[in-house]
């Protein structure tokens, strides 16, 4: 064989290594290098933040040691080391198996906690010429249909799996593949050094498949030597080893069955096995519509069809309110059942009367003619009975009807309830239907219904319309006092003033030009003429004429509980009560129909506002009235009457936020 010489040429000589071989060009610190302090910070066994001595050279190999510190890390980056050392190193010895020692190399600066240093190294040159004989070699490769095959070359098994391709000696070798479920192949191949040696195989397979398909039905399970092959027929079972199989298929309601099947190599073998039925067919119906239970499981409702083991069932149909139809039957495999079930209804009869009589009878919301009246053939159970006629209130109640009995009802229905009217102050003239019935306060009895109320103290009218409900309220008050006229002593104006319970209100919005903080709507005067004037919080307080105050939070909310409102929703925020805000708000001059009733005569009107940019809105939609009652430093309480709103909303706004006082 032939032989050859291999040259390499190294970076250094191999001969006669010394410490002049490797010296320090330069050691410096690197003012701007921030790795040590942020980027890739490491700490020593004191805690203390690592110096960074980055090693600037192009070999490898190289141990350090810098006394008795101790090197914390020593990590090779490209083209040099970083050496993570305690602070305070002061010499440090450099080792390499090629290079020699460099011993204790004293540092020309102190090294400092977290900070970086450069030392640049100086390594001789080394040729070293190495001999090395010359193998004849090729590559043998080995490829097989289908892939992953294990190659044997003179009977060692190879780490790699077809396609094979490996550089080997030139020479004669056996090879044997070996593949789960196919035939082993074996043969001789000769590799020579001028031309590269191929196997290509087709490897036999050792097994074949199975078509399974059963009659009458499909959807089997199959079952293959025993073991459950997770299909269902028809299906295929593929790569079955060749040779006898037994088959078996189940099915529920079929008797389970089996059949040897024979498989050749590369072969479909086809199988077709018949399902012997274990089963009877049942059809049931119901009349009337009940539930169907077999075997005391419901299965559906009106009508079921299914199939049912051989052996003996019961069947059930149930309906609330009806006895149950039930039957037993013994079946076999084979039979075919039509039958139906048909639940007897449990009913009970209701005599019905009522005083007075014609009162309208409903049950469960289905009419039944007027009392008195007989109705049959209900259904026992618990009915919602309704007794109503024009006039009267009405009875609600809930009756039982039992089965074979009759029950009897008799009610009379509620003609009308006591009310009471009163107002303030009392011994207002009262009508009612335009016809006098004496003095407030004043109790009587009305029947249900809508009723027109007039009450008259001198001048002072006051009409309404009550509403007298089974549920409804049983008590009204209504204010009639006389307005007393204000004037105010610093310009002539005369404003209308009105009582309401314990408390005297003014029954106009206020109209006094108080200098700054208070403005006409949009700067017309017509509107402060018709609306009063809008103001600021700080103004609003020395407005008021002698005598006079802007009411507090508390003062508001004793006229709104006047009006009607609970104690909790006065004590709320936002928009509360019911109709409380609609009996405040003037007869006319609100937008929308968003006119109130003005039952006291405080004669509320929508005045708007304007903001701290000097912009106006809502004239005409929503009125906004100052309290004293200051909530926060710059902030204090306000009420709202809206439009399209029954009831009053409180709320917080900034005192340069201007509103109607």
């Amino acid at each position: 064989m032939k032989q050859a010489f291999l040259v390499i040429f190294l970076s250094i000589f191999a001969i006669s290594l010394s410490a002049q071989n490797l010296s320090v060009k330069s050691f410096r610190y690197l003012e701007s290098d921030m790795d040590a302090r942020i980027h890739y910070t490491k700490k020593d066994v004191n805690g203390d933040v690592c110096a960074i001595i980055k090693v600037v050279t192009p070999e490898t190999g190289f141990s350090w040691d810098v006394g008795s510190l101790g090197i914390v890390s020593a990590e090779r980056k490209t083209g040099e080391y970083w050496l993570y050392v305690p602070w305070g190193v002061k010499a440090i010895t450099i080792k390499h198996d090629k290079f020699g020692v460099l011993r204790n190399f004293v540092l020309p600066i102190p090294v400092e906690k977290a900070s970086v240093y450069e030392m640049v190294l100086i390594t001789a040159k080394i040729r070293t010429i190495i001999e090395e004989s010359v193998i004849e070699n090729q590559w043998l490769t080995i490829n097989t249909q289908p892939k992953g095959a294990t190659v044997f070359l003179n009977d060692e098994m190879q780490s790699e799996m077809t396609p094979f391709f490996k550089k080997v000696k030139t020479g004669t070798y056996t090879y044997r593949i070996e593949l789960a479920r196919y035939h082993n192949t074996a043969g001789k191949i000769e590799v020579t050094a001028d031309k590269k040696a191929q196997v290509e195989l087709q490897l036999k397979p050792a097994f074949g498949s199975i078509n399974v398909n059963s009659t009458p039905e499909n959807g089997a399970a199959v079952v293959i030597d025993g073991n459950p092959s997770g299909k269902t027929t028809p299906c295929t079972l593929e790569e079955v080893k060749s040779g006898s199989h037994q088959i078996r298929l189940m099915k529920s309601m079929y008797k389970p069955v089996q059949q040897n099947v024979p498989v050749t190599d590369g072969k479909t073998t086809d199988v077709t096995i018949d399902l012997k039925p274990n089963f009877a067919t049942v059809n049931i119906s119901t009349k009337p519509t009940a539930s169907i239970y077999v075997d005391g499981q419901q299965k559906a409702t009106d009508t079921w069809k299914g199939r049912l083991d051989a052996g003996v069932h019961t069947f059930e149909a149930r309906k609330d309110k009806h006895k149950n139809d039930t039957k037993t039957l013994d079946l076999a495999s084979g039979d075919k059942q039509d039958f139906t079930l048909a639940p007897v209804p449990r009913k009970g009869n209701a005599d019905i009367a009522s005083q007075p009589m014609g009162t309208s009878i409903t049950i469960d919301g289905k009419n039944y003619g007027t009392t008195p009246n007989t109705v049959r053939d209900l259904l026992m159970g618990n009915y919602t009975l309704k007794l109503e006629k024009s006039g009267y209130g009405t009875i609600t109640k809930t009756i039982t009807i039992k089965e074979n009995q009759t029950i009897t009802i008799n009610e009379t229905l509620p003609s009308g309830m006591e009310v009471t009217i009163a107002s303030d102050p009392a011994g207002a003239e009262l009508y009612i239907d335009d016809s006098r019935v004496g003095t407030t306060p004043f109790t009587t009895t009305l029947g249900f219904g809508k009723y027109n109320i007039k009450l008259t103290n001198g001048k002072k009218t006051v009409e309404d319309a009550i509403k007298v409900t089974q549920d409804g309220k049983t008590n009204w008050m209504f204010n009639v006092i006389d307005k007393v006229l204000l004037v105010d002593k610093r310009d002539g104006k005369t404003y209308k003033t009105v009582t309401i319970g314990n408390q005297v209100w003014m029954a106009e919005n206020l109209n006094y030009n108080a200098g700054r903080g208070c403005w006409c709507y949009d700067d017309n005067s017509r509107n402060c003429a018709q609306y009063g004037r809008l103001y600021n919080w700080k103004t609003a307080k020395r407005a008021c004429p002698d005598g006079w105050h802007l009411p507090s939070d508390d003062e508001w909310k004793n006229l709104e509980k006047y009006l009607g409102m609970s104690q909790s929703d006065a004590d709320d925020s936002g928009w509360r009560g019911t109709d409380e805000g609609k009996r405040l708000k003037s007869t006319t001059g609100w937008n929308f129909n968003g006119n109130g009733t003005d039952v006291y005569g405080f004669l509320a009107l929508p005045g708007g506002y304007r903001d701290s940019n000097g912009a106006c809105s809502y004239i005409g939609l929503t009125g906004y009235w100052w309290s004293s009652t200051e909530y926060y430093t710059s902030y204090a309480w306000y009420r709202v009457l809206g439009c399209n709103r029954s009831g009053v909303s409180t709320a917080v706004r900034v005192g340069a936020f201007l509103f109607v006082a």
